[in-house]
């Protein structure tokens, strides 16, 4: 996982401390918290399990997810422990039976779906879990989203299996119900990239986006104290950029741990680079080229984010489109840790702790950092 334990051990002591850091959906009810920490995004392929989550979201139309997790032990009572065979046997009697019962839903079209799924599931000439599964290829699909307001209601996919249950004979399958059921079964993984239980990227991924070899560090991460001579470093940098790009280079800025006195760094020159258009690397790149950088991460899909290396002094150069809100809170951070020392220390204290671990690669400790960043810019940004 990314974050394990991390932010409850930093300052055990400190009153001031952030508390683990989950996907907001959670709040504080126990119910809601086991729901997101052992089952929500972990990949499922147990049928009975498969046959209560679709049930359990079926019920919840119109109601909201804790209504349903406090009447779990009770569906699982009045379902016969979700065996798909006593469910499918269920007639006039019980739904009426059911339908007294106050420990579920007492909805009649939500009782007479389980019963029908039920029948539905014993009809296919397939595994119910196979066929669930495929409308992922067999594989979870990670998302990685920043925020809530990222997660979408319905997808493709989600769309596809609601048309393929429903094509079944399956009821209370709406592409929303599929995809929630997708992800509380762990088709999908939706935990937001600050959650403890975001997954860490894999080689795969890592290497995806970047140019050339995305060699494993498989070791901590090397911290150097802060050092007088990084602004310097930057301001050679940044008349290099504006040199090259003239004003297509609309703004740099020095950003990360080096841009702040006082704050412990990889010694690496962080610099943010906005142009007109980020995914017209045609516009810029050849003239950076031109100037010694050298192209390392190209990310498409995250604003269309580009990283260079510099040409003679250790330096990310990330490139951005003009006015992207992840330039903001770059920004905002870095000023944030320059005029506050109470977050300053929180944040160098959270970053020895995470150096001092082993990590696979660079990014996996970038990504264990996100929890602490986001708390302090919730802070700033209220």
């Amino acid at each position: 996982m990314a974050l394990p334990a991390l932010i409850s051990t930093l300052l055990p002591n400190d009153s001031s401390a952030p508390s683990i850091t989950r996907c907001e959906w959670a709040g504080d009810d126990p119910l809601m918290v086991a729901h997101h920490d052992e089952e929500w995004g972990v990949p499922s392929r147990d049928p009975v399990h498969l046959f209560e989550l679709l049930t359990l979201e079926g019920a919840q139309a119109g109601l909201s997810w804790s209504t349903i997790l406090k009447k779990r032990e009770g569906y699982r009572q009045a379902f016969a422990a979700f065996d798909v065979e006593q469910v499918a046997r269920f007639g006039d009697a019980d739904v009426e039976r059911l339908l007294a019962d106050a420990g579920i839903v007492r909805n009649r079209a939500k009782i007479e779906s389980t019963i029908s799924n039920a029948r539905a599931i014993l009809a296919l000439d397939e595994p119910f879990p196979d066929l669930l599964w495929s409308a992922v290829g067999g594989e979870p699909i990670v998302n990685r989203p920043r925020t809530l307001a990222d997660l979408p209601a319905e997808t493709a996919e989600s769309k596809a299996l609601s048309k393929e249950l429903k094509r079944r004979g399956f009821r209370f399958v709406g592409p929303t119900i599929c995809y929630a059921l997708m992800q509380s079964a762990g088709l999908v993984n939706d935990h937001v990239i600050t959650c403890f239980r975001a997954p860490d990227r894999t080689d795969e991924e890592v290497q995806a986006y970047t140019i050339g070899e995305a060699k494993p560090l498989n070791a901590p991460i090397g911290l150097a104290e802060y050092d007088p001579r990084w602004p310097e470093l930057y301001a050679r940098e940044e008349a290099r950029i504006r040199s090259a790009l003239g004003d297509r280079a609309r703004r740099v800025e020095h950003v990360g741990s080096t841009s702040v006195a006082g704050l412990a760094a990889k010694p690496i020159i962080d610099i943010v680079l906005t142009v007109p258009d980020s995914a017209d690397e045609a516009a810029y790149a050849t003239d950076l080229e031109a100037a010694g950088y050298v192209l390392r991460i190209r990310e498409p899909e995250w604003f269309e984010h580009r990283v260079f290396n510099g040409p003679d002094t250790n330096v990310n150069l990330h490139v951005f489109t003009e006015g992207e809100e992840e330039v903001e809170r770059m920004v905002a951070f870095r000023d944030v840790l320059r005029r506050d020392p109470g977050e300053l220390e929180l944040y160098l204290r959270a970053k020895r702790e995470l150096a001092a671990r082993e990590w696979r690669h660079v990014q996996h400790y970038a990504d264990a950092k996100s929890a602490v960043v986001e708390d302090i810019l919730s802070r700033a940004l209220a």
